[in-house]
Formats: structure tokens, C-alpha cells, sequence
């Protein structure tokens, strides 16, 4: 799962484009949403971005932490 901001969903969609929709499958290169800094910003949110990895229990997990740049591999699921 991805969380984009924090309180965003009090912008109804504003300031997100998603190209993509549940059960979906992608692949590395898929683009899965736009999220308009300039817009949260302006609605005073905040723009962190949270990854939440489930049902990891016979898996081993790698991941980044910290901040990243587009392009960046996140985190792995081996």
C-alpha cells in the first residue's frame, strides 16, 4: 500500500492524477500516480510518502530509508 501526505484525502483527489487502479498488476516502469507538490503545499499538507509492505511472513524485505529521488527502487520483496 502507498500513502500519499498526510490529511490529503481531505483534498478529494485534488492534486493527484492516478494511473492505475486496484488489482492492477505493473512492473518497475509502471507509473502509478502524480502528486502535485505545488498543490499540497498550498493546502499546508504534508507530502511525506508511506510504503507499507503486508503478508511478509515467508519473505525476505530489503528497502531505502530516508528520502528518496524518482527513479529510486524503494524496496524489494525476495
Amino acid at each position: 500500500m502507498i500513502h500519499l501526505g498526510i490529511d490529503t484525502v481531505e483534498l478529494n483527489g485534488e492534486g493527484f492524477e492516478t494511473f492505475i487502479q486496484e488489482g492492477d498488476v505493473v512492473s518497475p516502469e509502471t507509473k502509478l500516480v502524480n502528486m502535485d507538490l505545488n498543490v499540497l503545499n498550498k493546502k499546508d499538507k504534508i507530502t511525506d510518502v508511506i510504503v507499507i509492505f503486508t503478508n511478509l511472513e515467508q519473505r525476505k524485505l530489503s528497502y531505502t530509508e530516508g528520502e528518496v529521488t524518482q527513479g529510486i527502487n524503494v524496496g524489494q520483496i525476495d
